[in-house]
């Protein structure tokens, strides 16, 4: 299918957003699990991201692709977080791609993308951070794999091959992240709103992937993951309570198509501005089911979770997004109907403040997470600076008498990521490092010699030293 210079400047557009949006500000240093992540990325061989979980989970495809950044970075946060962007950037294209194939419709296309991509917190995690990469690879696969679905349904010719290439992007998204295996929902729900549930070769396709889900089960057993279950002391443990069910369901709405629902109302208003008339009469309720029912499948993995964060809205915004984008081509079949009585730069106006305003949100957002990188690189550079190499068994303390919400420090780290990153400073699994405030005691361990810092509070500049 020829693409039109109308689609190629779309593309262009929303690569450049994104660019100019988050590129002056990825990768000027690690923070908080990043530490924890390279540290095991250091420490262990290629092979055991591929039978044992690192952190909580067990993701060995992620593995893969971070053991081979460390291979080839090490400790340079930059070229890291530019594979995130990439494949971050990726995602909205698969995004624009999904939603003109389903709705035949270059605006609405547009806006389904650039929706996604002005939703907040889940996309400043997802470009910002390095350690939620996995949730970036996933969405990858699993929109690639939406998309796969849909030619699988509309093809004769190469419906084999289509069959072949979504199975391999399922098998990718499942061994990605987690909530991957959610994505054999996902493209039921697809295959079942294209009405092609009882065509030959469905069934044995869905059929195929429970057997892949049963082998990723398997492995995950023996892998070490943290177990799944009801237990209310752990981080990740789910809670039967309808109280975090209905919590967490409105949190994620509000985030998702809340967010888009401001979008929506501009782009009405607007259209209104200048046709003094709307008609939704052409808005389906098939694709407002489609979207939902993907949004559903995409964040049910997280909705009886007692923690909230960001990240875990960024694969269901996507699907959320989807609903955007079905506003849209209703409201502009509406116009095509409806004589234009005005044009005029006043009636974009209501457009561009919220277009503004949710971009000004996700930068602001973006900028501190810049702060605390920055102020992780300074700390770890000038430790190394005042002390080279350390003599072993020691520990290294580093005080701090106030926070400071300038520099975002001690965020930058967190006590339980400072071991980590002074056993990455020095490229030794077996020194200590303590995190603490003044007042705190140290509980160095026998015969280890500390090393002992002070973090300065100054709101120019980042400053360590080195004291008695």
């Amino acid at each position: 299918m020829a693409v039109s210079n109308r689609v190629k400047l779309h593309l262009l557009l929303l690569i450049g957003f994104n660019v100019a949006l988050f590129v002056p500000m990825i990768g000027h240093g690690f923070v908080l699990d990043d530490f924890v992540l390279l540290a095991t990325l250091a420490f262990h061989p290629f092979s055991f991201g591929l039978t044992h979980a690192h952190g909580a989970f067990y993701t060995p495809l992620t593995w893969i692709w971070y053991k081979t950044d460390w291979s080839l970075w090490g400790m340079n946060a930059f070229p890291f977080a530019l594979g995130d962007f990439v494949v971050y950037v990726a995602n909205t294209l698969l995004l624009y791609r999904l939603a003109l194939t389903l709705y035949q419709d270059e605006s609405a296309a547009g806006w389904t993308a650039l929706g996604f991509t002005l939703l907040f917190s889940a996309n400043t995690w997802a470009a910002m951070w390095i350690a939620t990469r996995a949730h970036v690879l996933v969405a990858f696969f699993y929109l690639a794999a939406l998309n796969t679905t849909l030619w699988f349904t509309r093809t004769n010719r190469y419906r084999f091959l289509a069959a072949v290439c979504l199975f391999l992007l399922t098998t990718a998204a499942i061994f990605s992240k987690e909530d991957g295996i959610t994505v054999v929902a996902a493209v039921a729900i697809v295959i079942f709103f294209e009405k092609q549930l009882t065509r030959p070769g469905c069934l044995l396709l869905l059929t195929s992937f429970l057997f892949l889900l049963g082998v990723y089960f398997w492995l995950r057993a023996g892998s070490g993951a943290e177990a799944i279950d009801f237990n209310a002391k752990r981080n990740y443990a789910y809670d039967l309570s309808f109280d975090v069910l209905f919590e967490n369901l409105g949190f994620n709405i509000m985030r998702t198509y809340g967010c888009l629902g401001l979008i929506g109302t501009a782009i009405a208003f607007s259209c209104y501005l200048q046709t003094r008339s709307l008609d939704l009469s052409f808005f389906s309720l098939r694709d407002a089911l489609l979207s939902i029912a993907l949004f559903l499948v995409a964040i049910a993995p997280f909705l009886l979770l007692r923690v909230k964060l960001g990240i875990y809205m960024y694969l269901a915004g996507a699907c959320a997004a989807l609903l955007l984008g079905a506003f849209m081509r209703a409201l502009n079949a509406s116009r095509r109907t409806i004589k234009q009585t005005r044009q005029s730069f006043a009636a974009a106006i209501p457009v561009v403040f919220i277009v503004v305003m949710l971009a000004a949100r996700v930068w602001s957002h973006s900028y501190r997470w810049m702060k605390m990188a920055d102020t992780s690189t300074a700390i770890l550079s000038q430790i190394k600076a005042q002390v080279p190499t350390v003599r072993l068994p020691a520990a290294i303390v580093l005080r701090y008498s106030k926070v400071d919400k300038v520099h975002r420090f001690p965020d930058t780290f967190g006590t339980w990521t400072f071991p980590s990153a002074m056993q990455l400073l020095y490229q030794t699994p077996t020194l200590k490092g303590f995190l603490v405030q003044d007042a705190e005691m140290v509980p160095i361990p026998d015969r280890a010699s500390a090393i002992y810092f002070s973090y300065v509070l100054d709101a120019k500049s980042v400053t360590v030293t080195k004291t008695k």
